[in-house]
């Protein structure tokens, strides 16, 4: 069903991967990159090379989630924003997030457009395997663009994770504390 769900022609796709890996010669973590990129032609969330994920040493030092349209950026213990009054993330590197979310969106499954959004934040924390993407310098920093609910700018350069940086229950209080409602 997933595999007509889309109309791809997989003998298409995998002669594509073949000319992209012949081309060059290429790591192991190379070929599964491409080869999520056939993966993620068709609907099937479920589908993922692994282990993908942290196959690099640099990681973005915040995670991004979407908020209607725009994205909120926060540090991995849920502590804070960014920058105090700049929820909203607006550009990496200069370069505005839908040029990012379209890029990093290359592995991620052809669901809706809420769940691909979503899932190409999530794979945004390979910021360097994008930047090659997007024809950029991988560097040991991550300059990024905050903005305000009044749609005030700041910038803030901040070095690039050595650990993974974990998206999972929200509070994070959740995890350690039995269930309990939130003061407003």
């Amino acid at each position: 069903v997933y595999l007509r769900a889309n109309n791809v022609d997989l003998g298409a796709a995998m002669k594509e991967l073949r000319a992209l890996a012949g081309k060059k010669e290429i790591t192991l973590g190379e070929f599964g990159w491409l080869l999520q990129n056939v993966l993620a032609r068709f609907i099937d969330g479920h589908a993922e090379i692994s282990p993908l994920s942290r196959s690099r040493r640099a990681f973005l030092p915040f995670l991004v989630e979407p908020v209607g349209t725009r994205f909120v950026a926060f540090l991995p213990d849920r502590s804070a924003h960014l920058a105090e009054g700049f929820p909203y993330l607006a550009e990496i590197d200069g370069v505005p997030m839908a040029k990012w979310i379209e890029v990093s969106a290359q592995v991620v499954p052809r669901g809706s457009p809420q769940y691909r959004t979503r899932h190409a934040l999530r794979w945004l924390r390979e910021i360097q395997l994008f930047r090659g993407w997007a024809g950029r310098k991988a560097t040991d920093e991550v300059s990024v663009t905050l903005v305000s609910e009044q749609g005030k700018r700041t910038a803030r350069t901040m070095a690039l994770a050595k650990e993974y940086p974990m998206y999972g229950h929200w509070p994070m209080a959740m995890r350690k504390a039995e269930p309990r409602v939130l003061d407003n």
